[in-house]
């Protein structure tokens, strides 16, 4: 056999070894990530509650909002926004048992809620500027979750980047409530104003951007050209806070992930759904 030949029988068996790695490792690990985060001592902690008579009180005190988050899924922010029926009628909404099922493709699964027809989880509110996260996403065992960036609360639109071979797009942020989970955060000490301006520098500026898992690992900087940078979803968001002064890395290493935006002292929880408060409450600290 001549080289030419030896070469591609070699690249051949490369390929076909990675395809079986690949295979077998998403049919030992896939398995054991349909993992929900309300775990058995979380539904034991989230039993309802009346909420009516903490509703009522003018200066609650941080256990107390804990208390609340963890029977209605809304932060501070979206409780002063609602009346008190409202808050109570998330917490039905909230503490509901779900069913979830795992969707998606072969190597990349989601876990999502199960809901009835014409069902939706609602959301308290959404501003321009907001980030969600979700811990549901899953590849070959890791569950890393994805982030996103409303740049148009108004008409719903959302700056994701999805997946490696795609660039970043503007989607409806609908689906972020068809998920088995979500976190939405907003930038705290900031104007409506200001988070908005944010928002509409994403939508002109970073459409379009190239993925790549590896964005910021060699070199993150924030005055890297927008027409030339690669993003993946965690990195892309850090990216558009980073341009007005807010580094939202929650631990300050190489690598920005979604548990980085989760535990950024920046921002400030405004609702939660299908995920143990206390896993959230405990980053957050």
């Amino acid at each position: 056999m001549n080289s030419w030949g030896e070469s591609s029988l070699k690249r051949h068996f490369l390929v076909g070894a990675i395809a079986a790695a690949a295979f077998f490792a998403n049919a030992c690990f896939q398995p054991f990530v349909h993992w929900d985060m309300r775990s058995v001592a979380a539904e034991e902690r989230m039993q309802k509650q009346e909420l009516r008579g903490m509703l009522q009180e003018s200066d609650l005190k941080q256990p107390q909002w804990d208390w609340l988050l963890s029977q209605t899924g809304l932060g501070r922010a979206a409780v002063r926004q609602l009346e008190d029926e409202e808050v109570m009628q998330f917490q039905e909404v909230f503490l509901k048992e779900r069913e979830t099922e795992c969707r998606g493709s072969f190597f990349t699964k989601q876990d999502r809620a199960v809901l009835q027809k014409g069902e939706h989880i609602p959301l308290a509110s959404v501003e321009d500027g907001d980030i969600f996260l979700s811990f549901s996403s899953h590849t070959l065992g890791w569950k890393h979750g994805h982030a996103g960036l409303v740049v148009d609360a108004e008409k719903a639109l959302c700056l994701e980047a999805v997946m490696p071979g795609c660039a970043s797009k503007i989607k409806s942020m609908h689906h972020w409530t068809d998920g088995g989970d979500f976190i939405l955060l907003r930038l705290r000490n900031a104007s409506a104003a200001e988070r908005r301006e944010i928002a509409v520098f994403a939508r002109q500026n970073l459409k379009g951007v190239p993925y790549s898992l590896f964005s910021g690992i060699f070199d993150r900087r924030q005055e890297e050209d927008c027409r030339e940078m690669t993003a993946q979803c965690a990195y892309l968001v850090w990216y558009a806070f980073m341009q007005f002064g807010y580094d939202l890395d929650g631990d300050g290493g190489r690598l920005v992930t979604v548990e980085d935006l989760l535990q950024s002292p920046e921002l400030e929880l405004v609702q939660m759904f299908g995920v143990d408060p206390q896993y959230v409450m405990e980053k957050r600290r």
